[in-house]
């Protein structure tokens, strides 16, 4: 709250940080039992995609295929979009933090630069 009203003083609108991966909405892959969330696509040159971040695919037989699941952000769970929410909210575009996610049953830390969110 605190950096939020000075924010929308000075500039007009409040810029929230993203990682820049669109979410699979955990509904419809619940009966995957996926560890965390399923990055269904990423952000052209936002920061997500400069750490290689990959997204979910689609085979040549049309099949979906599972990409990247961010497990961990900053060494702290990501089971829900809250959880990266509550993670992100005192971030800054331009920081850095820790992304581990599951790639093919193994799990790859990687070092993904904050963007400013488009959105807001």
């Amino acid at each position: 709250m605190n950096r939020v009203v000075p924010q929308l003083i000075s500039e007009g609108k409040v810029a929230r940080p993203v990682l820049g991966v669109g979410l699979i909405n955990p509904a419809l892959i619940r009966n995957l039992a996926v560890p965390g969330l399923a990055v269904a696509n990423v952000t052209e040159k936002s920061g997500a995609e400069k750490a290689g971040i990959r997204p979910a695919q689609t085979d040549r037989r049309g099949r979906r295929m599972l990409g990247d699941v961010i497990v961990r952000v900053e060494g702290k769970p990501t089971q829900t979009v809250d959880d990266l929410y509550h993670i992100l909210k005192n971030r800054k575009s331009g920081e850095v933090v820790e992304v581990v996610v599951l790639r093919e049953e193994q799990e790859v830390t990687l070092q993904v630069t904050l963007s400013p969110n488009p959105g807001f």
